[in-house]
């Protein structure tokens, strides 16, 4: 006879053997993170079946995006039984949203054969301006990525013209929209393009791995730098641009100087300026007063002073 702990103790390592890795599609019909542990526990669910699950705040911390009742996942972890109530879960190690597989597939495959076409090649990016004096930024109006490079340039180099091209930054028409913009930009003649965005899913940036718009890119004449996402966030513009930028803001670090710098270089160049004429001024006076006294030696004043003594 099994006490109720010893057969939830058996049926726990009878179900972690068998299966020791899955991977499990569904839609989330609970989520809440635990307040003191920062553990995640939700629930997946089917048409006709529902599971909970629970991920631990050392996996869940490699997570980019936080899940939402409605979300549909991929799980992939083991499934196990939670041995005081005997409640079967699956102990979860990863999640991605459902799609994202071939997303990835998708956009390994436009990177290959774009690599292979040479848009990528070094050769072919050209030099941002070191002191721009006019830039365009193609981006959505009012956004809280325009704002933060408005406030960074003005900051940094007020002395920038800046004019905005607002275009769509996601969904199906944005590609088509930053190409319009991106063209527009191009034939005015400014010495640098930004394309930006802030952070977003995989989905929300999805339009930045266009085709159309990775070749619009590669065409134009003005240098382009793509400020898309976060740090961690890559898309085909990245790659086709000739300077990527971790973030928008950081599309201004990169382009712009700091005023500030520049003044404190310029103070710089003045002192060392001073000290080169003092030091000629004082070298002058010396050579003066040396060739005072040779010529006093040799003065005729001394030696009459002498025969009459």
């Amino acid at each position: 006879m099994l006490s109720v702990s010893e057969l939830n103790a058996q049926a726990k390592v009878l179900l972690e053997t068998s299966f020791s890795f899955v991977e499990v599609e569904g839609e989330i019909s609970k989520f809440r993170i635990q307040s003191t542990s920062g553990h995640w526990y939700f629930t997946i669910k089917d048409a006709s079946a529902a599971i909970d699950c629970a991920m631990f705040k050392f996996n869940a911390a490699r997570i980019n995006f936080i899940p939402a009742v409605g979300d549909k996942l991929i799980v992939s972890g083991k499934v196990s039984l939670y041995a005081p109530t005997g409640a079967y879960q699956i102990q979860v190690s990863n999640i991605h949203k459902s799609g994202e597989g071939e997303l990835e597939a998708a956009f390994a495959a436009l990177k290959d054969k774009l690599s292979k076409e040479g848009l990528f090649d070094v050769a072919h990016k050209k030099q941002l301006p070191k002191f721009a004096q006019s830039i365009a930024i193609i981006t959505s109006a009012g956004s809280a990525a325009q704002a933060d490079m408005l406030r960074t340039a003005q900051d940094r180099f007020a002395l920038c013209k800046i004019d905005l091209y607002n275009a769509l930054v996601q969904g199906e028409g944005a590609p088509a929209s930053i190409i319009s913009a991106l063209r527009v930009a191009d034939a005015k003649g400014y010495d640098a393009i930004v394309i930006a965005r802030g952070g977003g899913s995989r989905e929300d940036l999805w339009c930045f791995n266009d085709e159309a718009l990775a070749r619009a890119i590669y065409a134009v004449k003005t240098p382009v730098i793509s400020a898309v996402g976060h740090e961690i966030d890559f898309s085909i513009s990245d790659f086709v641009a000739d300077h990527r930028s971790l973030t928008p803001t950081a599309a201004m670090i990169d382009l712009l100087p700091d005023i500030c710098a520049i003044f404190q270089s310029l103070d710089g160049v003045s002192d060392a300026f001073d000290r080169l004429i003092k030091d000629k001024i004082s070298s002058a006076q010396n050579v003066l007063s040396l060739a005072a006294l040779q010529l006093k030696s040799k003065s005729v004043e001394p030696k009459i002073s002498g025969s009459l003594a």
